[in-house]
């Protein structure tokens, strides 16, 4: 798509494994909605513009899941076998994003080239190198988890990088590469058992295990405000927990909208 503000919605690309295939190239202030990529061998989804936006799509075995600038919201790649998450050396932002089982020594769930490519509630799990890597200064995660990556959880390959209440666990390197000269740590979270109901499955909401996804729940920014007068319960990670059923609520939405 080469027009601006084109937008695409609900439909799935299969690339078919052709040599050199991308899936979705949006390239001027497009919006893309649902949008799927499947055995697309050099990208999934590109986007070439900081202005694109994503939501909720997704790829899987593909070269590079998700390639370029632009937001990010809710969207899932697994199963790459070049990157998960790749800004391209151009500022992305990545909301409650989840990249899982990317494979490969070189792979990592998040790679972050461009100064102030960001992440907020993310997950990276299972993939081949880092879960998350900053190659740019200025890069940050908020409120993100990092879990049985075969690298770093966090790898701060230039500085600064910064993490806000983030968690990790079981990350063959190690939780983090940063040192206190190098970048903000601030809150971190250090898991001794699996955050999610089942990473190896894909289900990657928040167990409620001590010292796994108990330490996550309501834990993340924002807590308290600075006037104090406010404090919000946001659950680290990109999946959030349910509130008990209110049953009042549940019959108003089962008899369209009243209450019997």
């Amino acid at each position: 798509s080469t027009a601006n503000d084109t937008q695409l919605r609900n439909f799935t690309v299969d690339g078919a494994a052709k040599a050199t295939m991308t899936g979705v190239n949006i390239q001027n202030r497009g919006i893309a909605y649902k949008v799927r990529a499947v055995n697309c061998t050099t990208t999934g989804l590109n986007s070439a513009n900081t202005a694109d936006q994503w939501v909720q799509c997704s790829t899987a075995a593909c070269g590079t899941g998700v390639n370029g600038p632009g937001r990010f919201i809710a969207c899932e790649v697994p199963t790459s076998t070049t990157r998960g998450f790749d800004d391209n050396s151009t500022a992305a932002t990545y909301e409650r994003c989840i990249s899982y089982a990317n494979t490969g020594g070189t792979n990592d769930g998040f790679m972050m080239q461009a100064v102030w490519s960001g992440c907020w509630n993310c997950v990276a799990y299972g993939n081949g190198r880092d879960g998350f890597r900053s190659q740019a200064g200025g890069s940050v995660c908020v409120n993100c988890i990092s879990e049985a990556n075969g690298g770093w959880g966090y790898n701060m390959v230039a500085s600064p990088m910064n993490l806000f209440l983030c968690a990790a666990f079981n990350n063959t390197s190690g939780a983090s590469s940063l040192t206190n000269n190098t970048g903000l740590n601030v809150g971190f979270v250090t898991g001794t058992a699996t955050f999610f109901t089942s990473g190896g499955g894909g289900d990657f909401s928040l167990n409620t295990t001590s010292g796994g996804g108990a330490l996550a729940r309501a834990a993340g920014i924002p807590g308290a405000y600075p006037s104090a007068a406010t404090t919000g319960y946001l659950d680290i990670g990109a999946a959030q927990h349910a509130d008990p059923t209110d049953t009042d609520r549940a019959a108003a939405l089962v008899n369209g909208g009243l209450v019997r």
